[in-house]
């Protein structure tokens, strides 16, 4: 196949750039610590949008670019170091430091635990 062709403008690559706004930097803050202070509670980028009045592209567009993950993302990480601490200073089981961090399903929370820490939450808690 000759690579000399000049390709035609549907091949052409478009790159997107993306300009946060101080508004919308204080509104993504606003979420991010909202996220914080409700880490065991059950929500999603709708909520999240219709709560703070921006658009779903927008806030998960805009949260990835200043955070540099997800809104979900995020919020697991935050649970997760939560459960990592409750598993060292606690002797609560696992389910209930998992239901604890807002996961109701102890598999999911195992799994998402595994996911952050690369090691179970009873491997985590029996070799720290």
């Amino acid at each position: 196949r000759d690579r000399s062709v000049s390709r035609g403008l549907g091949d052409v690559y478009k790159r997107q750039y993306y300009v946060v706004t101080d508004k919308k930097m204080e509104t993504i803050s606003e979420i991010k610590t909202y996220i914080e202070k409700n880490s065991d509670k059950h929500f999603t980028i709708r909520e999240l949008a219709v709560l703070f009045h921006i658009s779903e592209t927008s806030l998960k567009n805009n949260f990835k670019l200043l955070y540099g993950c997800s809104p979900y993302e995020f919020l697991k990480r935050i649970r997760m170091r939560i459960a990592a601490d409750l598993l060292l200073e606690t002797n609560d089981a696992i389910a209930e430091i998992g239901s604890e961090v807002g996961y109701e399903n102890p598999s999911k929370f195992s799994s998402a635990f595994s996911s952050v820490y690369g090691i179970s939450p009873i491997k985590y808690r029996n070799n720290s």
